[in-house]
């Protein structure tokens, strides 16, 4: 099990990237629901939609741990 840290604490890198991936893709679909709410602000679809891609290349490295 690949592990940072020393003899006190430990973090394990697959949850680590699935708490990542998580957050990247509830973020990508908060603005993603807000830019549906505001139609007028494309940034919004584009900010989300970067958030969603990133997180597809963020699931990419945890298969291979």
């Amino acid at each position: 099990m690949p592990t940072i840290g020393n003899a006190h604490f430990a973090i394990d890198l697959q949850t680590l990237f699935a708490v990542l991936v998580f957050l990247s893709a509830i973020g990508g679909l908060l603005l993603l629901f807000c830019w549906m709410q505001n139609r007028n602000t494309p940034a919004l679809a584009f900010w989300g939609s970067g958030y969603l891609l990133a997180d597809r290349f963020h699931e990419t490295p945890q298969l291979h741990l």
